[in-house]
């Protein structure tokens, strides 16, 4: 399976990912009543992608919201990608609202930890 596609819903996020293109997008709100199940074959997927990536990845979180669960799914993925930064160039942009400092804060978070791989935007601005 090279694509994989979720479609949003009210607690769950639009998940679309292209192993051939090597493009991963998140976006919407996460918080589904079990995080485990809502994940479960996007990660047995994600396991296919770190395998088969091409040179080049892109990765969209674009989150409004997401719970403690979701952060573990997330911080996983991320670190798995941090793996293949040596082989691979790895590009993760993580959207913000301007005033939303929660999610400000995660982001410098991962800045910290992985450094230059990790790009953080504001929604709506195109700089």
């Amino acid at each position: 399976m090279n694509t994989i596609h979720y479609d949003s819903s009210e607690k769950t996020p639009m998940i679309r990912g292209d192993i051939e293109k090597g493009e991963i997008t998140i976006k919407g709100r996460s918080y589904p009543e079990s995080t485990t199940d809502f994940y479960k074959d996007f990660k047995v997927w994600l396991q296919s992608f770190y395998a088969n990536a091409p040179n080049t990845v892109t990765v969209v979180l674009d989150l409004e919201y997401f719970n403690t669960s979701t952060t573990a799914v997330l911080y996983d993925m991320i670190q798995q990608l941090s793996k293949l930064k040596d082989d691979k160039k790895i590009s993760v942009t993580w959207y913000f609202d301007e005033d939303d400092y929660d999610m400000i804060d995660k982001g410098h978070e991962l800045q910290r930890l992985l450094g230059d791989m990790i790009h953080l935007k504001i929604r709506n601005s195109e700089t």
